[in-house]
């Protein structure tokens, strides 16, 4: 929490408006509602970017008013259309999770979109993702591409260099269709 105060004072000086909140998974760091109070207290806006499956404690975090004001976007993590397809990248029951939690927060009216780490697996998807997010009112999908780990080439999940412009010219093909935003993350390659 002390981290997160010195970072919020410091990032004044360069003009910041928001404070995003990464992982691994932020809703298992035991003061993240500590921590969201500071950055609200010093006027920012903040998004989070989750796997959304800790349903109760995201609900705990945004049910704050203060918090919810100040609440810019929920990036949640999606690596399919399909449950089969992102249940085996992530975990069994993943997919589920995940729509439950797009449900409460839309009808919340919660700010949300997809954060979906295109793959082997997966870039035949990536219009049914889209397709998706449309039809639960999410508000974007941000595509990247997967960071190779050893598990992550071992499975062979990674996208071969050949195969990104592929991918970028399906997310302009998606960009045409789609009234909502569809990017690349910046700094995805």
């Amino acid at each position: 929490v002390e981290y997160v105060e010195k970072v919020c004072e410091q990032a004044k000086r360069y003009g910041s408006q928001i404070i995003i909140l990464t992982g691994g998974e932020p809703l298992l760091h035991p003061h993240l509602e500590e921590m969201v109070d500071v950055i609200v207290r010093h006027g920012y806006r903040w998004h989070i970017v989750t796997n959304a499956t800790l349903l109760d404690r995201l609900a705990k975090l945004v049910n704050h008013p203060e918090r919810r004001r100040s609440l810019l976007m929920t990036s949640v993590s999606l690596d399919g259309a399909k449950a089969e397809t992102n249940d085996h990248i992530r975990e069994e029951g993943n997919f589920r999770k995940i729509m439950k939690a797009m449900a409460y927060m839309k009808g919340k009216g919660l700010p949300m979109g997809f954060k979906t780490s295109v793959n082997t697996l997966n870039i035949g998807e990536m219009e049914d993702i889209v397709n998706l997010a449309a039809k639960i009112g999410a508000a974007f999908v941000e595509f990247s591409h997967m960071h190779p780990t050893p598990e992550l080439i071992r499975q062979k999940l990674i996208l071969p260099r050949e195969r990104w412009s592929e991918m970028d010219k399906e997310v302009m093909r998606l960009k045409n269709l789609y009234r909502m935003e569809i990017s690349m993350c910046a700094g995805s390659r």
